[in-house]
């Protein structure tokens, strides 16, 4: 997923900037953090928001992806993906 990516970019293009968010700590989270890399990246949806591994979660696992499904419902993702669950 999202949580744990870095990203160089300012509005010249040109300035680092980084994001470290290794858990989620809420299902809130999902939101607030897709959000940041919606602004940072300056786009209105992801086409896929991915769960890359169930740990960085410290919620249960079928909650994060209830809200994970809901940011497809309101728009802000068009297809979800999981990998690294067993």
């Amino acid at each position: 997923m999202l949580f744990w990516k870095r990203f160089w970019r300012n509005n010249k293009g040109s300035t680092p900037h980084t994001i470290w968010q290794k858990y989620i700590e809420n299902v809130s989270d999902v939101e607030k953090q897709l959000d940041t890399y919606l602004e940072l990246m300056d786009i209105e949806f992801v086409d896929c928001l991915q769960l890359h591994e169930s740990a960085v979660s410290k919620i249960p696992l079928l909650e994060l992806y209830e809200e994970m499904d809901r940011m497809v419902e309101i728009g802000k993702a068009k297809s979800l993906g999981i990998s690294n669950v067993s």
